[in-house]
């Protein structure tokens, strides 16, 4: 599977963690891209309640990130949002991801489908 970061997300990875822990972060995302068929097995991965977008909670050492993407076609992932705060998944927030999804695929020539 190809990765996809998008800037609200790659911001978030700077800003929200010290250098050791954003290339943590990347290399587990390069994980999770490479053994993704496997992983969406897991218990890690759920769907969104209302929504084409998933959660991943990703193990980094002592605590836990938690991720925020969307399957566009042709094996591209889209990580839209990278978190330590479970909380940041609430429905009052949902909005935010389903509108990041939905800027991405505008910006694509030949989108999956809206986000609902």
């Amino acid at each position: 599977m190809q990765l996809e970061i998008q800037a609200p997300a790659f911001k978030e990875i700077q800003k929200d963690f010290d250098r050791k822990t954003q290339e943590q972060i990347i290399e587990k995302l390069a994980y999770f891209a490479q053994n993704y068929e496997s992983i969406i097995q897991t218990k890690n991965v759920e769907k969104l309640q209302n929504s084409d977008v998933y959660k991943y909670r990703l193990s980094l050492d002592i605590r836990a990130i938690f991720i925020t993407y969307y399957e566009y076609e042709n094996g591209i992932i889209v990580i839209l949002s990278v978190t330590s705060r479970q909380n940041a998944y609430k429905s009052t927030k949902m909005q935010k991801y389903e509108n990041l999804a939905n800027d991405f695929l505008k910006s694509h020539k030949t989108p999956k489908k809206e986000i609902k």
